[in-house]
């Protein structure tokens, strides 16, 4: 089962390589975006951050935990409204399947479908040809690899693997209509074990490379970033509260920062609820981090023994 956990990342880095190389290589022949017949509508703008959807890159969430459930396939079903800075309200359902080979490796799969309504100023921002309308996002696949277990002195290191597809189309300035890729690590580590009423505290952090195409074969590239502190509370339920962004080069809109508050009640040994409320702290100058952002859903977990690695 190791071996195939470390085929299935390698083949990961080696298919986002060949992303890049592909996007590096091709550019958008001059006057690409012109049309040259009244018959033909004039095109969206670029897909940027600046002029998307809310959800356009709905995967980058809260900072995950670099611990693998290993014998639990885990099912998400979310329930996502946001409003931007031109006041619409954007409403969106996300699900998300996490499959675990072990307590090393897992593959998860995401899809969201979103209902969105624009006013007059959000179809000339998003170059929109229709007022409102339900789209399907990007299809999603992310893989974890598990390199260091946590220990009394050291996190827990998870490397994390993701790539977008381009289903997406970018009509209506939804979705990039673009694959993507990210490549990053995950670090988790506990620092306080208590018998109160606050049992634990936990400490995460992710950092991270993100690359995407803006279907004209110009790649922006970004840095991802975030961290979070989890408080673990007696009869399981969890406070989380974080920051998170990432910073891309082209200056469009690509440099997003969130500060979110998350809560989690374990109700059942197969069911976890769960709700948050997000912040959009530059939204002036990055349109992508909305002002404010709901969530809430709940959690599916269903048993899946597996061999564990003898000692």
């Amino acid at each position: 089962m190791i071996r195939l956990s470390i085929t299935l990342l390698a083949s990961f880095f080696l298919a986002s390589a060949a992303f890049a190389v592909e996007w590096q290589a091709v550019e958008a022949p001059a006057g690409a975006l012109e049309t040259e017949c009244c018959d033909v509508p004039a095109p969206s703008p670029h897909p940027a951050p600046g002029n998307m959807g809310p959800n356009a890159f709905y995967f980058m969430w809260h900072i995950d935990d670099a611990r693998i459930v290993g014998d639990q396939i885990l099912i998400d079903v979310n329930y996502r409204p946001s409003l931007d800075l031109r006041h619409e309200w954007t409403n969106a359902t996300v699900v998300s399947v996490v499959v675990p080979f072990s307590e090393f490796a897992s593959v998860e799969f995401s899809e969201l479908v979103e209902r969105w309504h624009l006013n007059d100023r959000g179809m000339a921002d998003y170059g929109a040809r229709t007022r409102s309308g339900t789209t399907l996002g990007d299809f999603v696949a992310t893989v974890k690899f598990n390199v260091l277990k946590e220990t009394a002195t050291r996190p827990a290191i998870t490397l994390k693997g993701v790539i977008k597809s381009a289903n997406g189309g970018a009509e209506d300035g939804r979705n990039t209509d673009s694959a993507g890729y990210e490549i990053g690590a995950i670090f988790a580590k506990d620092v306080l074990n208590a018998s109160g009423a606050l049992r634990k505290i936990r400490l995460l952090a992710e950092i991270g490379f993100f690359a995407w195409d803006d279907a004209v074969h110009h790649q922006n590239d970004a840095y991802r970033y975030g961290f979070a502190t989890e408080f673990l509370f007696q009869h399981d339920a969890t406070l989380a509260v974080g920051y998170h962004g990432f910073t891309g080069w082209q200056k469009n809109g690509d440099a997003p920062r969130t500060l979110y508050v998350e809560g989690r009640k374990v109700f059942t040994p197969r069911m976890t609820a769960f709700g948050s409320v997000d912040l959009g702290l530059n939204s002036k100058s990055n349109p992508s981090a909305n002002p404010v952002m709901f969530n809430a859903g709940i959690r599916i977990s269903l048993d899946r023994p597996y061999s564990k690695r003898r000692k």
